[in-house]
């Protein structure tokens, strides 16, 4: 039984070697495994933190963009207000003339009228103010500029310029000429205001 022994022991032995060699070759595996899911989990984790920062960058570009455009359209804004208020006093000073009837709103419809002609390309004309100015100023000045008064206008102020046939005609109230005119005088209003164009 002796050699039965022995070969069991040798067999046992070459088993334990087996077992051994396979123990070692596979925490040798798991080593190499362990290392490469290491390596490709940090490479995971840079590519997810370069896409994180890029996308950072972009949000921060984005929100500071957005930014800029609310402070431009805020600047624009208190600019325009600012110009508006230059035009409502403009209006209020020319009320404030018509009300009194001074010498310079008198001059300033008769160089409205004067233009409305150049405009109609007539030499003769029926002109038409708002009721107080016709009251006021109307036979005056229709007389000194070589017109015919007419009926009352629907006009704050300025004057409502018709040809002798009232065939033609040219809306030179204050208010309609603002209108006609107000790219230009917000240009020159921003010009004066800013320094600069609007």
């Amino acid at each position: 039984m002796d050699g039965v022994d022995k070969i069991k022991k040798q067999i046992l032995l070459e088993a334990q070697k087996e077992i051994d060699k396979l123990n070692k070759e596979s925490k040798s595996e798991i080593s190499e495994l362990k290392k490469a899911n290491r390596a490709e989990l940090n490479f995971k984790k840079d590519k997810i933190t370069r896409e994180g920062d890029k996308q950072a960058k972009l949000e921060k570009q984005r929100v500071l963009s957005n930014a800029k455009l609310q402070a431009h359209n805020l600047k624009l804004q208190s600019r325009e207000k600012l110009i508006q208020d230059a035009f409502s006093r403009a209006m209020d000073s020319i009320q404030r003339s018509q009300a009194k009837g001074d010498t310079r709103y008198k001059n300033s419809l008769k160089k409205l009228i004067k233009a409305g002609k150049s405009e109609l390309g007539v030499s003769k004309a029926t002109v038409s103010f708002n009721a107080a100015d016709s009251k006021k100023l109307g036979k005056a000045i229709a007389k000194s500029t070589g017109c015919k008064l007419g009926q009352t206008a629907e006009i704050g102020s300025g004057v409502v310029v018709k040809s002798a046939k009232e065939t033609l005609c040219v809306d030179n109230s204050f208010e309609r000429r603002f209108e006609r005119q107000m790219d230009i005088l917000r240009n020159e209003t921003a010009k004066t205001l800013f320094g600069g164009s609007k």
